[in-house]
């Protein structure tokens, strides 16, 4: 196991009260500061208290400036957001629509399937019907079948 060695010197505490020189140096600030202010006149009084307060006036203005744009971000983002739903129930309307135009084209082509199936079949029952009509025709042109007999072989392939 490794040793640990011991650090030598002061524990220097991070905390501004534990150190003797940090109260003292604040006090020789403000005392420097007093200083400064006895040698100005009374016009550069004035004119030093007008750069204060403008100094403070455009902080102010800063401050309500970042307020502003603060506002404006989070009108952005709900705004951003607002479109992105828009967006997205766009989207989903037109994915059902499309859901819809497809289930409908599928109907579609079923029936169109369908009807010229019925279609065909009908052309077929039609031409089975023609062509049983010219057989009758052909034996009533040769007078080989009786009227009584036409009847019934018309009526038996019209139903």
């Amino acid at each position: 196991m490794k040793k640990v060695t011991p650090i030598e010197g002061d524990f220097i505490s991070r905390t501004t009260q534990s150190r003797p020189g940090a109260m003292k140096k604040g006090n020789k600030s403000n005392n420097n500061l007093g200083e400064m202010l006895k040698k100005l006149d009374g016009q550069q009084l004035v004119e030093l208290g007008s750069k204060v307060l403008d100094t403070a006036s455009s902080g102010m203005d800063l401050l309500k400036e970042k307020e502003k744009t603060s506002q404006v971000r989070a009108q952005i983002s709900l705004d951003m957001k607002k479109v992105e739903a828009g967006k997205q129930a766009a989207v989903l309307d037109f994915k059902i629509r499309t859901a819809e135009f497809d289930a409908e084209d599928k109907i579609d082509q079923r029936r169109h399937a369908e009807r010229v199936l019925e279609l065909s079949e009908f052309g077929k029952k039609q031409n089975d019907e023609d062509g049983h009509i010219m057989k009758i025709l052909d034996l009533v042109e040769a007078e080989t079948i009786s009227a009584e007999l036409l009847a019934e072989l018309i009526n038996q392939i019209k139903s």
